[in-house]
């Protein structure tokens, strides 16, 4: 779904897009503020992945894990 909203630029911003649209980056300011927003999301993404693979890492040593293992592993902690 698209919608239509009103954006507010400072003048360095309109003279960045409409010099992304006049060097034939983008066809119109709309696709450079949709590149923009979804690079932004992406950065969000990264950073959340980033972050969980930093916890990941600060948790500690991993739990053996071998195919013989999981089934006693499961049993154990349904038996809880």
């Amino acid at each position: 779904m698209t919608r239509l909203v009103d954006l507010m630029l400072d003048d360095d911003l309109e003279d960045f897009v409409n010099q992304q649209v006049s060097d034939g980056r983008y066809g119109s300011p709309d696709d450079v503020v949709d590149a923009a927003l979804k690079l932004l999301q992406k950065t969000k993404e990264i950073e959340a992945i980033r972050a969980a693979i930093i916890d990941e890492e600060e948790s500690g040593e991993p739990d053996e894990f071998g195919a013989e293992a999981f089934p006693e592993r499961i049993c154990r902690e349904r038996d809880r």
